[in-house]
């Protein structure tokens, strides 16, 4: 009995020790296992902070109690505390009285499970204003906010660019307003002179007429328009102005042209008429253009032919009159009469007609 009572015993100490063998190798499996992942979590752990830390913005994570578990190094840095300082630092003793009533209710979203986005203007720990732009992203599981991770941008330099533009645009709008005010003045100048005035380019082609131009030659605008200047000018001398051009491109100075009365023009119905032209170099576009001013110097023509007669015929009375006096004493006395009477009458003509406006 004894015997078979130790045989028992035996036989239990030995399950037992089986039993004790088969739950350190099941320990040792699951510690191995415990260390695989460990290192694993480590592993991913420094590949989450190494990204984190060479992304461009700031990065961390707020537990619902509002505390810091991670933060990246352009956080710290941006904030200036240590990551031993950040880690478990309250949201409150990171951003200040102010700064946290001005983000509370974007805090208070992001706990609630919704996605926050807004800007914000922070002081640096440098004393610098740096404008952010800000995310805060819920971190939900099974229903539960656990807490909200913020990604902060550096947006400083885009609103510094985004001002210069807003300034350039704002300069460029004050410049167009005042060229449009410019153009207007010219346009006014331009459509309202009683000269024909004309540009045109370094070819010769006329770029641009003013109304006047239609008026004092016949042709519309766009019959104009590309066309070669000389097509103003008669046919016998196209040639010859076209020369005249070609060397005057080669230096345009400011000059005038048909003031000796020798300048023709050709109307689209082919009559001519005396004209004088004022030329005016300019730059435009970054060509050389040139604006001609024509004047009509018909009515003036005609005046110059009228005055040139009336001296004509003042000579000739001039003449007549001293063959009067030479053969006044050969007549009788009433014969005087007549011719004095005659000579008067005609001295009277002559001098009124000189005192109207167009011969003086």
């Amino acid at each position: 009995m004894c015997i078979r009572d130790r045989s028992r015993t035996e036989e239990q100490r030995l399950k037992l020790h089986s039993e004790l063998e088969q739950r350190v190798h099941q320990l040792n499996e699951l510690n191995q296992q415990l260390t695989t992942q460990r290192d694993e979590l480590d592993r991913s752990d420094r590949f989450i902070r190494t990204l984190a830390d060479n992304l461009p913005g700031m990065v961390g994570y707020w537990d619902k109690d509002l505390r810091c578990r991670f933060a990246n190094k352009h956080y710290m840095e941006w904030f200036g505390f240590s990551s031993e300082q950040m880690l478990g630092m309250t949201i409150q003793d990171l951003l200040g009285p102010a700064m946290l009533a001005a983000n509370e209710v974007y805090i208070r979203g992001a706990l609630a499970g919704e996605k926050q986005r807004f800007e914000r203007v922070i002081r640096k720990p440098s004393g610098e204003l740096g404008h952010t732009d800000a995310q805060y992203i819920p971190h939900v599981v099974q229903g539960e906010v656990r807490g909200f991770v913020v990604l902060v941008s550096d947006i400083t330099e885009r609103r510094q660019a985004e001002e210069k533009v807003l300034s350039l645009n704002s300069k460029l709008a004050q410049q167009f307003a005042e060229l449009r005010g410019s153009e207007e003045r010219f346009r006014l100048i331009f459509e309202n002179a009683l000269d024909a005035i004309l540009t045109i380019d370094q070819d010769g082609q006329i770029c641009l007429v003013n109304p006047k131009v239609s008026i004092m030659f016949g042709y519309e605008p766009q019959e104009l328009v590309g066309q070669e200047i000389e097509v103003l000018l008669p046919k016998e001398l196209r040639s010859k102005h076209l020369a005249h051009r070609t060397g005057y491109m080669t230096n345009p100075v400011p000059r005038g042209m048909g003031q000796a009365g020798l300048l023709q023009a050709r109307r689209k119905d082919g009559t001519q008429f005396p004209i004088e032209v004022g030329l005016s170099p300019l730059r435009f576009a970054g060509q050389t253009q040139v604006m001609a001013f024509i004047s009509d110097m018909t009515v003036q023509k005609q005046m110059e032919a009228e005055r040139d007669d009336v001296l004509r015929k003042m000579t000739e009375a001039q003449k007549l009159e001293s063959l009067w006096a030479v053969s006044y004493t050969h007549l009788d006395v009433y014969k005087r009469q007549v011719l004095c009477t005659a000579l008067a009458r005609c001295s009277r003509s002559w001098i009124s007609l000189l005192r109207i406006p167009r011969f003086q």
